[in-house]
């Protein structure tokens, strides 16, 4: 976070709003991964891409069968390492339920974490 002086929101109001106003959060995370995981971090994400809150509804759950763009599975498949292969962790800062961010992860054959046991 030091590179956006301790406030990513702030940094990216400043610089990149502009170019992102018309992106996606997918979009954010596979081209500004830095940029992404300091606003996640931080947890202004929702403040920057405010829009994602409307696909969520009710239990933190995505509405509707959609299938998941390129950008939303390379979001997913980030979190990974990012959430430290949690991914209830993972689902409070993402617009997915945790039963979608494991479906991709066992996808891509990551090792998953056993409830209760720390890395």
């Amino acid at each position: 976070m030091n590179k956006y002086h301790g406030n990513p929101k702030e940094y990216y109001l400043a610089h990149l709003k502009e170019f992102w106003d018309s992106k996606t959060r997918g979009e954010m995370a596979q081209n500004h991964p830095g940029m992404y995981r300091a606003l996640a971090r931080a947890g202004q994400l929702e403040e920057v891409f405010p829009e994602a809150d409307a696909r969520i509804v009710e239990g933190g759950r995505v509405g509707g069968k959609k299938r998941l763009s390129k950008g939303e599975i390379t979001e997913i498949l980030w979190a990974y390492r990012a959430y430290d292969k949690n991914a209830m962790k993972a689902s409070e800062y993402l617009p997915y339920p945790s039963k979608t961010i494991l479906r991709y992860w066992r996808k891509a054959k990551f090792s998953m974490r056993k409830r209760g046991q720390h890395s």
